[in-house]
């Protein structure tokens, strides 16, 4: 009851701030920390959408989930909140089930699959059927996360070794089956929650991409890290159609633009970091980070039967073929 009493009064605060007739305030939200590359993108984004607009679209930045979980801002932003939310497609699914075959997993490999495919003319039909479904524009869906691998209290080399192992995952289906066709007991909790349910052995594990685990130290709570690259994560700055449709064109297409350059820019500054932040993990902490055969965790998916239970097949075969012919 407290919690969507506090969701009211935030819409309520936000959507005040739609009646001015100067400055707009639009307030960006991510469950990343301060210190994650998705937010040098996110002020790259600011100052440029501020300078474009001559300051009257004024950014500001709530990361570690300060405006509440994603699917929390993702409704505010519904309801006409002036609200942009940082979010995947297993989210979206709810709207254009096609378009959760990106959160899937070994759809891509590796960043560069997964930012040309959303050039495509196929990704370009599944964007338009999110806005007309679910009232929500994409302003950019190019803010790679990095592959996402499992943080665990246990080894974990083969699917086998998942076997009773409550991992966390997002609410989402298309997370908690992802995680269910690896091998493990997919335990959906709120990111905020994974660390102290690590410490208390609510769960075993969570899914999780290097950078974001180490901006919420996770390593601090799992000896080890099973490089199992299960899913290339690559996310989208949304907001509400109605708050967007609302301002100047001019001031639309800053928006778009600016959040291309601020997800290109992130997804850089990400890539270059990476690698020392997986040498300085064991030496922080001792976490163990295990290469794994990366061939007997597709087998595992496949022995599930995860794209036909999930009806994704076809929208897989799409995205292969969007891949092939825009090389």
């Amino acid at each position: 009851m407290w919690k969507k009493t506090l969701t009211t009064a935030a819409i309520g605060y936000m959507v005040v701030g739609l009646t001015s007739a100067h400055a707009m305030q639009l307030n960006v939200s991510t469950t990343q920390t301060a210190d994650d590359p998705l937010i040098a993108g996110f002020e790259l984004f600011k100052q440029n959408v501020e300078d474009r607009t001559n300051g009257d679209i004024q950014v500001r930045i709530f990361p570690s989930s300060q405006l509440g979980d994603t699917q929390d801002v993702m409704e505010q932003a519904m309801a006409g909140a002036n609200t942009a939310a940082l979010t995947d497609a297993a989210y979206l699914a709810d709207y254009v089930p096609e378009i959760g075959v990106l959160n899937s997993p070994y759809v891509f490999d590796g960043y560069e699959e997964a930012a040309r495919f959303v050039e495509t003319d196929l990704f370009n039909e599944w964007e338009k059927a999110i806005e007309e479904q679910a009232g929500i524009v994409v302003l950019s869906f190019n803010w790679y996360q990095g592959a996402r691998h499992i943080f665990s209290k246990e080894e974990i080399h083969e699917p086998s070794d998942l076997e009773g192992m409550r991992v966390r995952t997002p609410q989402a289906p298309i997370w908690t089956e992802s995680m269910a066709a690896l091998g493990a007991t997919p335990t959906p909790l709120a990111w905020g929650e994974v660390y102290s349910a690590m410490q208390t052995d609510v769960i075993d594990g969570a899914g999780a991409q290097i950078m974001g685990g180490y901006g919420t130290r996770f390593h601090e709570v799992s000896p080890y890290i099973s490089l199992t690259r299960h899913i290339e994560l690559i996310t989208a700055l949304v907001v509400g159609r109605d708050w967007f449709y609302s301002l100047p064109e001019e001031y639309q297409i800053a928006l778009k633009e600016e959040a291309r350059n601020g997800g290109r820019h992130a997804s850089e500054v990400l890539l270059q970091r990476i690698e020392e932040v997986k040498s300085a993990i064991p030496e922080e902490t001792g976490t163990q980070l295990i290469e794994v055969d990366e061939e007997v965790f597709k087998q595992s998916v496949s022995d599930y039967g995860y794209y036909e239970k999930m009806e994704l097949q076809e929208a897989y075969d799409a995205v292969q073929e969007a891949l092939s012919s825009s090389q």
